[in-house]
């Protein structure tokens, strides 16, 4: 008998004790976002060669090793999940994106479209009745409402780009607050692995940073062989091991550039955002300028050819040249609202015919009526197509999620009964040590006694 059975028995309490606490720590953060499931890793301890035993050489075992605490993670499923979080991100950004562009020129039943056929109709009914004042305002005022639709669309225009813009710098703020949190964690990982001591709970705080720089910027991440994990987005480094590149913002054009100017290169949400601040926003401003300028050209080239009450011809109805511009002449009046083909005051032939452009094709080919209504298909098309996307990936990262779950999540009914099974295992080694205590009692203290 020798003093390396109490050796042993404490190496079984020591190793009963790291994992009775690691499961409790595991318990404890079941609901910490990013946390994955730790245990600690035992093996036998060496025996002793030197002491031959009544078996021979290596017959003594020495007890129980703790080899550390690993973390259970699964990199295939992380990486998946990160990629399909950019793509989620990204639908996200495009389905709130065209949900709010599509109301720009209003729904079908109302809006400019109404605003449009209302116009139309107020100078059919001063065909009908060509010296009424009433009628005329009613023109000039339908005409006005038209252009302040139009106007109003090219500010909320202006509004969705101005919020893009801000939108764009604070993810970008965001983008490197994250990377320099990245680029210290890979340091003091490194230092806590080269002390020998467990980094699994800053390895699931970087896995939580860079899903998230994924979700922004369709990052794509590396693990290095000393440990660091390199993000690049693009063909450029965001952390290169503890170094963090930061970006900048620039609102003309609406973009994310790297230090040295160039744009970024981004996928996941900031991609989508850049996209639709210029790309998006701009196809959709030509179109709704290309809808005012249709008009107005369409409307003047009729109205300068037709006479006033005055029989006076050669009068713009319109101003401006885009849908932020677009106003009525400022000399137009009731006298000067041209409804006469000859000049007669009771003739109203003319503004039957401004009426008929309802039907008239544009520069185009289509009617400015058709125009509006091809540009609210689109978007409505565009906004259902976007929420369909943003759905589907919604639900794929769900189930990657629950997938990821299985290998990294915590069981509370599992960790229950190892909890009780590493309280035997301690209360064991307690009872081994208690033995030995008495038997070495005895020997020591009984043996020749008299």
């Amino acid at each position: 008998m020798s003093l390396n059975g109490l050796r042993i028995g404490v190496s079984g309490l020591a190793a009963a004790q790291r994992a009775m606490e690691t499961a409790a720590h595991n318990l404890t953060n079941v609901n910490t976002e990013g946390y994955s499931r730790q245990r600690v890793e035992t093996s036998t301890a060496g025996a002793i060669d030197q002491h031959r035993g009544l078996l021979g050489p290596g017959s003594a075992g020495q007890g129980v090793v703790i080899d550390g605490i690993t973390r259970a993670t699964d990199t295939l499923a992380a990486q998946n999940l990160r990629e399909q979080s950019a793509v989620a991100a990204s639908w996200d950004t495009r389905a709130q994106f065209t949900s709010r562009a599509e109301g720009i020129l209003g729904p079908f039943e109302g809006g400019t479209a109404s605003a449009l056929s209302s116009f139309w109709n107020s100078w059919e009914s001063l065909s009908t009745d060509p010296e009424s004042a009433t009628a005329r305002m009613a023109v000039i005022e339908s005409g006005r409402q038209v252009a302040t639709s139009l106007n109003d669309a090219a500010k909320r225009l202006d509004g969705i780009r101005t919020e893009l813009v801000a939108d764009i710098e604070g993810t970008v703020s965001r983008i490197n607050i994250l990377s320099g949190h990245v680029a210290g964690l890979n340091a003091t990982i490194r230092a806590a692995r080269a002390a020998g001591n467990s980094a699994s709970d800053l390895l699931d705080m970087r896995d939580l940073a860079t899903r998230e720089l994924a979700e922004l910027t369709g990052a794509t991440v590396t693990d290095e062989a000393d440990g660091d994990v390199r993000v690049s987005v693009g063909s450029m480094p965001l952390v290169d091991g503890t170094t963090a590149t930061p970006m900048t913002t620039t609102s003309t054009p609406p973009r994310a550039n790297w230090p040295d100017g160039r744009a970024v290169a981004a996928t996941g949400r900031l991609g989508a955002m850049v996209e639709a601040a210029s790309t998006g926003l701009d196809g959709l401003v030509a179109r709704v300028d290309q809808i005012a300028t249709e008009l107005a050209d369409l409307v003047n080239d009729a109205h300068t050819v037709g006479y006033g009450l005055d029989g006076v011809d050669g009068r713009a109805f319109f101003t401006g040249t885009s849908a932020a511009t677009l106003g009525l002449d400022p000399s137009l009046t009731a006298t000067t609202v041209a409804a006469s083909t000859g000049g007669l005051a009771t003739d109203g032939n003319h503004a039957l015919v401004i009426g008929a452009l309802r039907r008239a094709p544009t520069s185009t080919g289509t009617t400015v009526d058709q125009l509006i209504g091809g540009l609210q298909g689109q978007l409505g098309l565009q906004a259902s197509d976007a929420l369909g996307q943003k759905r589907l990936s919604d639900a794929v990262v769900t189930e990657l999620e629950t997938q990821f779950a299985t290998t990294t999540g915590v069981s509370t009914d599992e960790e229950l009964s190892d909890m009780l099974r590493f309280q035997r295992a301690y209360d064991a080694s307690a009872r081994v040590i208690t033995i030995l205590d008495q038997m070495l009692d005895r020997l020591i203290n009984g043996m020749g006694a008299r």
